[in-house]
């Protein structure tokens, strides 16, 4: 829970200054610096939050593994 609860805070702080042009186009070594913590971040997401669900998630066992996967995908593609 701690790995998801560290990688999400990264996540959620740096992901959206990937997105302002300001910060894109102006501070080129912090956007890629940011870029590369985000994916750092996005890893414990992926693993951290399908073993955090366990046996809680009872309706769709393979949702939140799922929901890793696809995490960690998508954000290797971009």
């Amino acid at each position: 829970m701690v790995l998801h609860l560290i990688g999400g805070t990264m996540t959620l702080l740096l992901g959206p200054t990937q997105f302002w042009p300001f910060v894109r186009n102006r501070y080129l070594a912090f956007h890629r610096l940011a870029g590369k913590v985000y994916m750092f971040g996005v890893w414990p997401i992926g693993i951290g939050g399908p073993v955090g669900a366990g046996e809680r998630v009872r309706a769709l066992p393979h949702f939140p593994f799922l929901l890793g996967v696809f995490a960690v995908l998508s954000t290797w593609f971009a």
